[in-house]
């Protein structure tokens, strides 16, 4: 535990002082000159929104919206990219994904620089987080900022590996997925920290899962379980109970993966952290142990979730879920009134 002690202090302190930097900077704004005001700013932000990885969501998003706030009271901060940037992110919190993809677009990036890197890779992840195929056009941009970000030796090379691992998991190409996740954890510059470790389990275990190798879920999900315990981050500990609901739902105990499935979704709600994807965890719990009624119910919640909150994402497995879960009932005449609103939306 030592040397995990030392890397969270030595992170706490780099924290500290890029916030200590930026509280001056925005004293002294008034004194300094444009043209030296820009580019402090631009080398400070890239290094803190790479520290930003480290934090839990909550810490992240207070940064973001502290940040919005503070860009927002310049009077020159349509010129300032940060601005734009800060606002996207917002309105991503927010849940208003044109708008913040909008916010992205208007980031000025005259030079092929991190500021560069860091406008395309805001828009190209907003652009293909809706877990649909991505084309071959976003494919070959993709590799050439990759390129570009390895060439020039940038502080976002990780995100680009990122990015790229997500794509080819949408595009079912697991194994490409998995080399782009190795990559990613390696080149991170805060590969140490327990949140980024933390984050490749999560992912390996989800890379496990879709090539369906049993003892790989089961030792990511150990290691995550064990992480999560040693930093007391109760989220990721929850995580681990889903992701144990699916091992079990493999090796054939049903009611046990209901049960953890349940746990797992009673705290995402009690910390208003639901998604689609929990209630469409649950409702393939239920009916995987023959139990249709609530499975039926918790479909229909994720669908009506994710009709609210991402529109454009693909919602054909919920709609095949109902579709089989009507069928377990006997209930054809709704299964095929499920079938076709899948076609039709779809």
């Amino acid at each position: 535990m030592p040397r995990l002690t030392k890397n969270k202090i030595q992170f706490s302190i780099t924290v500290l002082l890029l916030l200590f930097l930026f509280s001056c900077g925005e004293k002294r704004q008034g004194n300094d000159a444009p043209s030296t005001k820009k580019a402090d700013v631009k080398k400070d932000y890239i290094s803190l929104l790479v520290a930003l990885d480290t934090l839990t969501t909550a810490e992240h998003k207070a940064i973001i919206y502290r940040e919005d706030s503070l860009l927002s009271k310049d009077v020159a901060r349509d010129s300032n990219p940060f601005y734009h940037y800060f606002r996207g992110r917002k309105l991503n919190y927010e849940k208003k994904r044109d708008s913040s993809l909008l916010e992205y677009e208007k980031m000025e990036a005259k030079n092929k620089d991190d500021l560069y890197l860091l406008k395309h890779y805001s828009i190209l992840d907003q652009s293909i987080n809706n877990g649909v195929l991505v084309e071959g056009a976003l494919m070959i941009k993709m590799q050439e900022l990759l390129q570009l970000a390895e060439n020039s030796k940038s502080k976002l090379t990780h995100r680009y590996y990122d990015l790229l691992a997500k794509a080819n998991y949408q595009n079912q190409n697991a194994k490409l997925s998995a080399t782009f996740v190795e990559k990613y954890f390696k080149a991170h510059p805060y590969f140490w920290h327990p949140v980024i470790k933390q984050r490749y389990y999560d992912i390996s275990f989800l890379l496990a899962s879709r090539a369906n190798n049993y003892l790989k879920m089961t030792a990511a999900n150990d290691k995550a379980r064990a992480l999560a315990v040693s930093i007391k981050d109760s989220l990721a500990l929850a995580r681990t109970y889903d992701n144990e609901a699916q091992i079990y739902s493999r090796t054939g105990d049903l009611g046990k993966a209901v049960t953890l499935s349940k746990i797992y979704f009673n705290y995402l709600k009690k910390t208003n952290n639901l998604n689609d994807i929990a209630y469409g965890n649950l409702a393939t719990s239920f009916i995987r142990n023959n139990q249709p009624d609530s499975a039926i119910f918790y479909y229909k919640q994720a669908i009506a979730f994710s009709e609210k909150n991402t529109p454009g994402k693909p919602k054909f497995v919920f709609y095949q879920g109902m579709i089989d879960a009507y069928a377990a009932k006997g209930n054809y005449e709704k299964a095929l009134e499920a079938s076709v609103n899948a076609y039709r939306i779809e």
